[in-house]
C-alpha cells in the first residue's frame, strides 16, 4: 500500500465471509490501483479463513477485530473512524464491482471534488441471470469529523448534497444465491429486533418505523405494517425535507397499490398526485412515482393516463442516465425503477397502452426504442404485430439487429427473431407479401442461420429451403455455372410457392 495519503477509503464489515471475500476484494483491484486507495476491514468474530484471505489484500494495520453488538452503524464506524481518506466508500463482502469505469473516472477526473456523496447501483440478480433487481444506494461520501453511519440496520451515511450518481455497478449475491422464501423471512426476523430496540430509543427516529412498516408489510403481517406507516406518516409530516416528503408519499402508494384492487390503485394514485402537486423536487422518488402511478392505472385499464404518466417517468429517466437528475434523495429514497430494466420496461408499457389505444404508429415508435440486448424485445414486436396486423415491420427488426452481426449476444437475438418469424410470420398467407421489402437480405440471415445450425435439407421449413438453394444459386452465377444455377432457382419455387415473384424477380 501506497504511504501517499488516501483519495479514498474503502470499508467493510465482515464475518465468516470466505465465500464471498476474495472475489470481491480480486474486482477491487482495478480501484486500488487506479486511485490512491486503503482497505479498512473490521472483522467481527470469523471463525473460518476470512482474515487469511483479507491479509493478502491489505495491510495488517487496516484489519480491525470489533465487537459485534447488533448494530450495523456501529460496526462500520470503526472503518470510518480508522478512515484517512478525502473520501469514504463502504461495500459488503457478498458484493462485487463488475463494472468499475464510472467510478474511477470519477476520482481520476478530480470532479468527487465538486461533491460531497456519490450513489452507485446494485444490482441483485435473478438465480437463473435472467434479471436482476437495482437499486441506487448512497454508499460514498466526503470524510470529515462528522462523517458516520446511523441506524442500527439499513445504515446510511450521512445525505450531504450535492450528491452525484455513478454509472459503475455491483453485483450482490445476498438474497440471490438463496433466494428461498425462508431465507428472506430468515433475514427479515433477524433485522426486526434490531429495528424495534432502535425505535425504542429514539421513538421519533424515522428510518427505523419506515423499514419496521416494510418489513411487516413482508412477513404479512398487514396490521401491524399498516400502524407503523401511519406513524411514519405522522413523523414525516413535520420534516421539512421536501425529498423526505416524497419518498413518504411514494411509500405510502406503494402500501395501498399493493392491495392489488381498483380501491388500493385509485387511493395509491391520489397520494401520489398530491405528492407531484406539492413537491417541487423532481428526483428519484418521482421518477418512481411516475412508473408506480403508470402501472396502477395500466391496472384499472385507463391506458391515456397510463401513457401520460410513464411518459413522464422516462423524461426523468432520461435525466438520471444523463446525470441531471435532481439526486436530493439519494439515499432516503432507493429508487427500484433507475436502471437499465426499468427504462425497458417503460418502453414496453408505452408500447402496450398505445397499442390498446389503438394508436401503432406511436406503439411501434416506443418499441423501437426497447434496447435489443434484451431478448424479450423479440417478443414485444410480435406481440404488437399480432395486435395490429402490422406485420411488415418485422423488417425493423431484422434492419435494428444487422449491424450487430458476429456478436454472440446478436446470435442469440437473431436466432430468437428468426424462430418468432418462423412461428408467427411464415404461417400468415400474406408471407411473400411481409418478405417483399426486404427479400434478399432475408434470404442471406437465413442461410447463415441455417450454417450455425447445421440443418439438414430434409428438415427445414419450406422458405429456408428457399433461402438455401437461392444461396447456392447466386454462387453458381459467380462461378459463371448457370445451368446448375437455374436448377437451384427451380428447386426454391418448389420448395414453396409462394415466393414465386420473388424468386423470379431477383
Amino acid at each position: 500500500m501506497s504511504s501517499q495519503i488516501p483519495t479514498l477509503s474503502i470499508g467493510m464489515i465482515v464475518k465468516n465471509e470466505e465465500k464471498h471475500l476474495r472475489n470481491c476484494l480480486n474486482h477491487l483491484k482495478p480501484i486500488l490501483n487506479a486511485i490512491p486507495c486503503e482497505l479498512i476491514i473490521a472483522d467481527t468474530g470469523s471463525t473460518d479463513s476470512t482474515i487469511e484471505i483479507a491479509r493478502a489484500f491489505t495491510d495488517c494495520d487496516k484489519i480491525l477485530q470489533i465487537e459485534w453488538n447488533n448494530n450495523f452503524a456501529e460496526a462500520r464506524n470503526h472503518t470510518v473512524h480508522a478512515a484517512k481518506g478525502e473520501w469514504y466508500m463502504f461495500l459488503d463482502a457478498d458484493e462485487y464491482f463488475e463494472d468499475t469505469v464510472d467510478l474511477i473516472r470519477f476520482f481520476v477526473s478530480g470532479e468527487y471534488k465538486n461533491f460531497k456523496t456519490a450513489t452507485y447501483q446494485v444490482r441483485d440478480y435473478h438465480a437463473d441471470n435472467s434479471g436482476y433487481r437495482a437499486a441506487i444506494l448512497r454508499r460514498l461520501c466526503v470524510l470529515t469529523p462528522e462523517t458516520a453511519f446511523k441506524g442500527f440496520v439499513h445504515e446510511n451515511l450521512p445525505a450531504w448534497q450535492p450528491s452525484f450518481n455513478i454509472n459503475s455497478y455491483v453485483r450482490h449475491h445476498g438474497y440471490i444465491d438463496d433466494v428461498s422464501p425462508d431465507l428472506i423471512k430468515q433475514k427479515l426476523l433477524r433485522n426486526l429486533p434490531m429495528l424495534e430496540r432502535e425505535h425504542d430509543e429514539n421513538p421519533d427516529a424515522l428510518n427505523p418505523v419506515k423499514y419496521l412498516a416494510y418489513s411487516y408489510l413482508d412477513l404479512g403481517e398487514t396490521k401491524k405494517a399498516f400502524d407503523y406507516l401511519e406513524k411514519t406518516m405522522r413523523l414525516g409530516a413535520s420534516s421539512p425535507k421536501q425529498a423526505m416528503f416524497q419518498t413518504l408519499h411514494y411509500m405510502a402508494a406503494v402500501f395501498y397499490a399493493k392491495s392489488k384492487t381498483p380501491e388500493g390503485y385509485r387511493k395509491a394514485i391520489a397520494i401520489i398526485d398530491k405528492c407531484l402537486a406539492e413537491s417541487t423536487y423532481r428526483s428519484l422518488a418521482a421518477l418512481d412515482m411516475y412508473s408506480n402511478k403508470g402501472d396502477y392505472h395500466s391496472a384499472l385499464e385507463e391506458y391515456g393516463n397510463a401513457a401520460k404518466a410513464f411518459e413522464a417517468s422516462y423524461q426523468l429517466m432520461q435525466l438520471y442516465f444523463s446525470n441531471k437528475l435532481d439526486m436530493c434523495d439519494a439515499g432516503l429514497h432507493t429508487s427500484e425503477h433507475a436502471n437499465e430494466i426499468g427504462l425497458w420496461l417503460l418502453t414496453v408499457n408505452l408500447a402496450y397502452c398505445y397499442a390498446h389505444l389503438n394508436n401503432a404508429a406511436a406503439a411501434f415508435e416506443w418499441a423501437a426504442r426497447t434496447p435489443m440486448t434484451i431478448v424479450k424485445t423479440i417478443d414485444i414486436y410480435f406481440s404488437l404485430m399480432n395486435q395490429t396486423g402490422q406485420f411488415w415491420r418485422v423488417k425493423e427488426l431484422f434492419d435494428r439487429i444487422a449491424w450487430l452481426q458476429n456478436s454472440p449476444n446478436t446470435v442469440e437475438t437473431m436466432d430468437k427473431l428468426l424462430a418468432r418469424f418462423d412461428e408467427i410470420v411464415l404461417k400468415n398467407p400474406q408471407a411473400a407479401v411481409i418478405l417483399q421489402p426486404f427479400f434478399d437480405s432475408y434470404v442471406t440471415i437465413i442461410y447463415e442461420y441455417l450454417q450455425r445450425k447445421k440443418m439438414s435439407l430434409e428438415y427445414m421449413h419450406p422458405i429456408h429451403q428457399v433461402a438455401h438453394h437461392l444461396h447456392l444459386a447466386d454462387t453458381c452465377k459467380k462461378q459463371g455455372n448457370e445451368s446448375n444455377a437455374l436448377k437451384h432457382i427451380e428447386a426454391a419455387i418448389k420448395a414453396d410457392s409462394r415466393f414465386t415473384a420473388l424468386i423470379q424477380g431477383r
